[in-house]
């Protein structure tokens, strides 16, 4: 979206805004040259284009940041864990109107199978 934004952008500051008022002649030795003038609705268009174009660069960069951010928290998540953190319910106590609930910390899925087997015997 980055990229279709500023290639918006880049049309609209290409868009000719002048449009061409051709030679006259008023009698009396009146007379005007062919010249270009600034169309106002042209300008106005070039000018919408343009903030359309920004504003689809700027939502495109901030999905981009979001985006990659999810989508590093969704590699980590991929395969097996670091650390496997599992509830002892027998270590909950209560302090100072907590609760406090004791952890036992593996580094294998094995090993924290293990010791769910051990203490739910």
């Amino acid at each position: 979206m980055v990229v279709l934004g500023i290639l918006i952008a880049i049309y609209a500051l290409n868009i000719d805004v002048s449009v061409t008022v051709p030679a006259r002649d008023f009698g009396y030795g009146v007379s005007t040259p062919q010249t270009t003038v600034a169309n106002l609705e042209l300008m106005s268009r070039r000018q919408n284009t343009l903030i359309f174009g920004g504003i689809l660069a700027i939502i495109g960069a901030i999905f981009s940041t979001f985006g990659s951010r999810s989508e590093s928290k969704d590699r980590s998540s991929e395969g097996e864990p670091k650390q496997l953190v599992v509830a002892q319910p027998d270590r909950v106590e209560f302090h100072d109107g907590k609760f406090t609930v004791g952890v036992e910390v593996f580094d294998s899925f094995e090993k924290a199978d293990d010791y769910l087997k051990r203490i739910s015997k």
